[in-house]
């Protein structure tokens, strides 16, 4: 059996219609697109006769089985090889066989005549066949040929692998008769894919042999002959079809083999260390994102990003530099002249409208010189002037009314000083009053009071900030009283959200969004209200209600109901489970009951209790983080790899793109990370969960329908992420830029 590899699928199926139609070789292709077959080709493979043709990849986690040889089977597939005369029968006696194989080989090996051959000793026609074998597969010169006896001779054959019929005997099996036989078509630009294809053969401890064949028009010898080998070939008397075999040429394709391995291991080499920044990027971002999924530490991360966000508006605004900033990118964006942030510092209102009128003069006149020479060059004739150009130039700069005719009679001084005279006259008239609201002392305080009501939702005065003592100070204050914020936001919230429910499910069933509504209440408040005897019938007056209940909920009447829990409990943790779902109408987890057993029933029962009274706000919590994490990444991922892409350009400029890709990746990193926080810091203070109706409210509980448990109850009642199909933002602030609208709509 033949098994015979391929470097591609193209090169095996063209190999396979040359053994069809030139040959008629019986064969199977193995490749990719015969996987389905694999199990079935590669069981046949070491039956007597079979060729094989694989990809080098191909079928190599299956051992190839060699198989048993029927005397008969034998004898009939040496006729069909033209190795045996065609009057040999399975009946002879083995000697007898070997004789006449041995005269019919020195017929068509030896060109002797078929008389001859007939009255030849066996052994005779047996030393005529392995001398020409000799000559032609080994080194050997005709003199040493004829001198070695017949057992040296086959084991120089052995040792030049160009022929295997020396060794022909009546084999019961596969393995006797050299197993598995290896033919390369080419060698591969690895060595390794090379030594998989060759370890087919002698596996588990059975024969092989392999045998590769190069062309000089291969890939890989194009790359290291190249044409000056060929051209010394072709001086050598060379010509095209002469083999050429010697163990020097073999040590050259595997120095090839090397250095292609060294090349694709540098260009491996060069992709980590651009997938290096990424990797360490992936592992900080799902340290941060895995936490959210799992529920935990929501609320601690986005006091992270509040603090970081109070913090960087606090340096920006309360810096000195900030007001000269602002007015230097006011007086760019208005006239159109750059004055460095340096030079307005500790300006008084004269001096600075004294500043911008002398730089724009100056830059101006700058700009006036350039622009004389483009339209009106000096060494071109004044009828070659573009004229109409320069005109339009000056109308639109400086509202400057000059005819094209005038310029052409006109001297240069005197369109320099007409335009100057129309730069005068602007920069008088133009309003610089509004640089007035930059010079106040307490500007970047109201600026970041301003930031702060916008972001957090508060009432801010000035005098919070412009009464501290430091910048540290005002972001004390201001950490503080967003920390008072958001307790009133979690006192609210999830009142507003119950509220909203149960609006939204009125119109559909009162009854039983009102004993919802109630049960919730319940197992929230401890408050005892019916659905027919609500203390109101307006919505405000219960949200005003609910929220001062909310407000009475300290830590000492949380410890209080999570004593009593304990006290019903125990120490059993099931029996925990049915308190809960009895008396807050909510099921413990098994993550709740290994956390109750391992830090006991009490502290976990007044941490349940505390976490209960925020649930609608976890909630909203976790969506947002997610959504904004979500997006942020896929946009930062979008921007690393357009960086990837354009990158190696960097080479131009004598720098290493593999450097300035580190670089480029650490600052998307960066502004990644403000983007996400300022969008966390900019919903979780306004967003929420918008209730909506219930499709298919369940029936009324009748004889036969009996009434849900509590714990079921609860989770039509109570506010979940899988019940709201949409999020809405609800903000007295006014209305954001489209990208937070964006940010806060959820399809």
């Amino acid at each position: 059996p033949v098994l015979v590899g391929t470097t591609s699928v193209e090169r095996s199926e063209l190999l396979s219609r040359m053994l069809t139609k030139k040959h008629r070789i019986p064969h199977e292709v193995l490749n990719a697109k015969q996987h389905e077959r694999e199990a079935d080709i590669v069981a046949g493979a070491g039956r007597l006769g079979a060729v094989m043709i694989a990809t080098n990849m191909a079928g190599r986690g299956t051992d190839i089985k060699l198989g048993r040889i029927d005397r008969a089977e034998l004898i009939e597939h040496w006729k069909r090889c033209n190795v045996c005369p065609r009057e040999v029968k399975p009946e002879m006696d083995d000697q007898e066989i070997m004789d006449r194989i041995w005269r019919h080989l020195a017929i068509r090996e030896c060109g002797v005549s078929k008389a001859d051959a007939q009255s030849m000793d066996p052994a005779e026609a047996r030393k005529r066949c392995l001398v020409k074998w000799a000559l032609e597969h080994t080194m050997l010169t005709e003199d040493k040929a004829a001198a070695m006896d017949d057992e040296r001779l086959m084991e120089e054959l052995d040792a030049g692998g160009g022929v295997l019929l020396h060794r022909i005997a009546l084999d019961d099996s596969i393995e006797s008769i050299g197993g598995l036989h290896i033919v390369g078509t080419e060698r591969h630009e690895s060595r390794r894919i090379d030594n998989q294809l060759r370890g087919r053969a002698g596996r588990q401890g059975d024969q092989g042999s392999s045998r590769f064949f190069l062309s000089l028009e291969d890939d890989l010898m194009k790359m290291f002959a190249g044409k000056k080998t060929l051209y010394l070939l072709s001086k050598l008397g060379m010509k095209e079809g002469d083999s050429i075999e010697h163990p020097m040429l073999s040590r050259s394709v595997e120095n090839a083999q090397r250095k292609v391995e060294e090349r694709n291991f540098t260009i491996r080499k060069n992709i980590l260390e651009y997938d290096e920044p990424m990797e360490h990027q992936r592992q900080a971002f799902y340290a941060v994102r895995q936490p959210v999924l799992e529920g935990e530490g929501i609320k601690e991360r986005i006091f992270e990003y509040i603090e970081d966000s109070i913090r960087d508006e606090a340096g920006r605004l309360l810096s000195p530099d900030y007001r000269a900033s602002c007015i230097s990118e006011w007086v760019m964006e208005n006239l159109g002249t750059q004055i460095e942030a340096d030079r307005i510092r500790r300006k008084d209102r004269e001096d600075l409208h004294q500043l911008i009128r002398a730089d724009y003069l100056e830059e101006g006149s700058a700009v006036l010189a350039n622009t004389c020479n483009e339209y009106l060059a000096d060494d071109l004739d004044a009828s070659e002037w573009d004229v109409e150009g320069f005109a339009a130039w000056a109308k639109r700069e400086y509202d400057a009314e000059v005819e094209p005719e005038w310029i052409r009679t006109a001297g240069r001084r005197e369109i320099v000083t007409r335009i100057e005279t129309a730069m005068e006259r602007k920069i008088d008239a133009t309003d610089l009053a509004p640089l007035d609201r930059f010079l106040l002392p307490d500007y970047g305080a109201r600026e970041l009071v301003g930031w702060a009501n916008n972001r957090l939702g508060t009432e801010f005065e000035p005098g919070i900030v412009t009464d501290a003592g430091d910048t540290e100070q005002a972001v004390d204050r201001l950490l503080d009283s967003a920390r008072e914020a958001y307790a009133r936001r979690e006192r609210e919230y999830p009142v507003d959200f119950a509220v909203d429910m149960t609006t939204a499910n009125m119109s559909n069933n009162p009854q039983q969004a009102l004993s919802q509504f109630c049960a919730w209440v319940k197992a929230r408040y401890e408050l005892n209200w019916s659905p027919t005897a609500l203390p109101s019938n307006d919505p405000t007056e219960l949200r005003r209600l609910l929220v001062e209940q909310a407000g009475r909920w300290d830590d000492a009447r949380i410890a209080e109901r999570a004593a009593r829990a304990s006290d019903a409990a125990g120490d059993d943790v099931e029996a925990l489970d049915q308190w809960f779902q009895n008396e807050c109408l909510v099921a413990l987890t098994e993550a709740d009951k290994r956390r109750a057993t391992e830090r006991g029933v009490d502290d976990f029962a007044e941490a349940r209790i505390r976490e209960l009274l925020r649930s609608e706000l976890s909630q909203f919590e976790r969506w947002i983080m997610l959504q904004i994490l979500d997006s942020t990444w896929k946009d930062h991922l979008h921007s690393m790899d357009q960086i990837r892409d354009a990158i190696g350009f960097r080479a131009f400029s004598q720098r290493d793109p593999r450097i300035e890709f580190k670089r480029e990746s650490a600052r998307l990193y960066g502004e990644m990370e403000d983007h996400l926080r300022e969008r966390v810091t900019d919903i979780a203070f306004k967003g929420r969960l918008q209730a909506q109706q219930q499709v298919a409210p369940p029936k009324a509980p009748t004889e036969s329908t009996p009434a849900r448990p509590a714990a079921e109850q609860i989770e039509a009642a109570r506010p979940s992420v899988a019940a709201a199909a949409a999020m809405l933002a609800e903000s007295d602030a006014p209305e954001g830029t489209e990208e937070q609208r964006r940010d806060l709509e959820i399809a």
